[in-house]
């Protein structure tokens, strides 16, 4: 237990960043190249691993890049779908409401014609 309570210590960042100021101690860092297992160790030491590493890691991120793309172009076409409908609709609309103005307007001259027959009724009447 008592080596575990050092070990923790050592590595603590604290103790671990006043280490690496020691030129001697470096092999104690996490830093690439610098004898430690961190991230980037194997592309910082160059090679043949390291290039497949780099392809790896780039292919990784084009099939990312192109899920993504997927799924905006999948996104856009139900978009695209969503708006040719409410144009549908919206024609739908409009033509109902041409309909209903034209009802309206029938109605008007209608009225406006029994308007006028009835003050020429009153016209009639007062003489």
């Amino acid at each position: 237990a008592c080596f575990r309570n050092y070990f923790d210590l050592i590595m603590s960042r604290f103790y671990r960043i006043s280490l690496l100021a020691r030129p001697g101690l470096r092999w104690l860092s996490d830093a690439p190249g610098k004898g430690g297992g961190g991230s980037g160790s194997v592309r910082a030491a160059g090679g043949k691993f390291s290039e497949r590493e780099q392809a790896l890691e780039d292919q990784y991120f084009k099939r990312k890049e192109r899920e993504q793309l997927e799924r905006l172009k999948d996104h856009l076409e139900e978009a695209a779908e969503h708006h040719e409908e409410e144009i549908v609709h919206h024609k739908d609309v409009i033509k109902n409401l041409k309909d209903q103005i034209k009802r309206h307007e029938e109605k008007i001259e209608r009225h406006k014609g029994k308007l006028h027959s009835h003050k020429k009724a009153l016209e009639e009447d007062d003489d």
